[in-house]
C-alpha cells in the first residue's frame, strides 16, 4: 500500500508542477479586427471582379 501511496504522491507531484509551466509558457490570443479583415475581403473581391461582374457581389453576397 505504501509504494502505492508513494507513486500517487509522485505523479500529482509532475502534474502540479507542470501545470504552472504551461500556463505560462502561454501567450496572449491577438486580438482580431473582424470588421477590417470583412472590407479587406470585399475590396479584393471587387478588385478581383473588375467591370466584368459589376454588381454582382452586391446581389449575391450582401443582399
Amino acid at each position: 500500500m505504501n509504494a502505492r501511496v508513494g507513486r500517487l504522491l509522485a505523479v500529482l507531484v509532475i502534474m502540479a508542477g507542470s501545470l504552472p509551466a504551461k500556463g505560462l509558457a502561454q501567450n496572449a490570443p491577438a486580438l482580431r479586427d473582424f470588421d477590417a479583415e470583412i472590407e479587406a475581403a470585399l475590396r479584393s473581391a471587387k478588385r478581383a471582379a473588375g467591370f466584368e461582374f459589376l454588381g454582382t457581389l452586391n446581389r449575391i453576397c450582401l443582399l
